[in-house]
């Protein structure tokens, strides 16, 4: 492997690391994110449980489709990509970026409609980092 392709599956697996993590906190998330809590205007601890059901829920769908994007990204680059084949490159960058892209949208639609800090930083950086990967993966090289 050259050092791109090197450099590109450094990328593309922090991001998957990344993703775990943030899939982890989503997953195991017991109470409202600070944001949200700032956004409905109640102490993170003071949320009634019907309606901390609702927030709970969405936020284990959130982990779980963060959780299969990083596993796709993952089996992706340990086998295709590592195999030089290169449309493994195109399918961790398209995977990648409608996740990493839907979420910024989102997050920065979110930011403009509340005074709450939203953490739009993460899925910006994902955005980035998915496309100097893409970038550095270049052409496999061809096996004879």
């Amino acid at each position: 492997m050259t050092l791109r392709r090197k450099l590109s599956f450094g990328l593309y697996l922090i991001n998957v690391l990344i993703l775990f993590v943030f899939a982890a906190r989503y997953l195991f998330a017991d109470r409202l994110m600070p944001y949200h809590a700032k956004t409905i205007g109640v102490a993170r601890d003071r949320v009634p449980a019907d309606q901390l059901l609702v927030f709970v829920t969405l936020y284990r769908a959130v982990g779980s489709g963060m959780l299969a994007v990083g596993i796709a990204i993952l089996v992706l680059l340990v086998l295709p990509f590592r195999a030089g084949e290169a449309w493994s490159v195109w399918a961790m960058t398209a995977v990648g970026l409608v996740y990493a892209g839907l979420s910024l949208f989102l997050t920065l639609a979110y930011q403009a409609g509340t005074p709450a800090a939203v953490p739009w930083q993460g899925p910006a950086a994902a955005v980035v980092t998915i496309v100097i990967a893409h970038v550095l993966a270049g052409k496999p090289p061809v096996h004879a």
